[in-house]
């Protein structure tokens, strides 16, 4: 029954980059959903995230351990601390823009979050052995700046 149960489904909600000058960090807010009725999924320490930018990573930080019940979703709070490069132009740019009800197209920034998060799948007492789900997910937003709108995301898990 254990084997048989679905692979968690992952949306990104919002992106906020905090102190703009050399290693920002980027806040990534995750709805993490748990698709099986009767089967809960337990992450577990040692997961990890990786944001990107045209294939260069700019960040990363932990997924962290929680527990989430059979058919609940469950927001998850990410935090990526910058790496050591210098923010690529269009990130910065992004970073100057204001928000505004104008769209300006110009500061539209594509990331990419990849995730490896070990889990395992409870009924009751049961457990099922450790697995490793590999999330990735394409993220559209208009700015960086304040008021940050995801204009699309997709979400892809694979079970490892």
């Amino acid at each position: 029954m254990l084997a048989k149960s679905g692979d968690p489904k992952f949306s990104v909600e919002r992106v906020v980059v905090k102190g703009k000058l050399g290693r920002p960090d980027y806040d990534v807010t995750l709805e993490a959903r748990n698709p099986n009725s009767r089967v809960a999924i337990v992450y577990m320490d040692g997961g990890g995230a990786s944001l990107y930018f045209k294939q260069k990573e700019i960040a990363n930080g932990k997924y962290p351990s929680l527990y989430q019940g059979s058919g609940k979703s469950k927001e998850v709070a990410l935090v990526l601390h910058g790496s050591n490069m210098k923010l690529p132009k269009e990130i910065e740019k992004s970073l100057e823009s204001s928000h505004s009800s104008t769209y300006n197209k110009g500061h539209r920034v594509s990331l990419s979050l990849n995730m490896d998060i070990p889990a395992q799948m409870r009924i009751g007492t049961l457990n099922s052995r450790s697995r490793k789900f590999h999330v990735t997910c394409d993220i559209t937003v208009d700015t960086l700046a304040k008021g940050t709108k995801v204009l699309k995301q997709e979400c892809q898990t694979e079970r490892k």
